[in-house]
């Protein structure tokens, strides 16, 4: 299984812009051709980064890669500080 690096956040490290929009829009429920046709892209381009974020986050689903993805997110936010 891969490694997951870690900076800023779990999964999160190294995700390129295009790559944390795709992972969006498959947390929005948009299929391949819908990422391509909002991005601007091939559909295999959109197939390529689908892959590469599979096995930087070390899933086989888009839900698995929609849980990670969220889960990072939340982590590598900063606790809050009350006063």
């Amino acid at each position: 299984m891969p490694t997951v690096m870690s900076d800023p956040g779990p999964g999160q490290a190294h995700l390129s812009p295009r790559q944390r929009e795709i992972v969006e829009l498959i947390a929005q429920g948009f299929g391949d051709k819908q990422i391509a046709d909002e991005l601007q892209i091939s559909i295999h381009t959109v197939d390529f980064h689908v892959r590469v974020l599979f096995e930087k986050f070390g899933v086989s689903s888009r839900g698995a890669l929609v849980l990670r993805y969220l889960h990072s997110t939340i982590i590598a936010k900063p606790p809050y500080e009350f006063s």
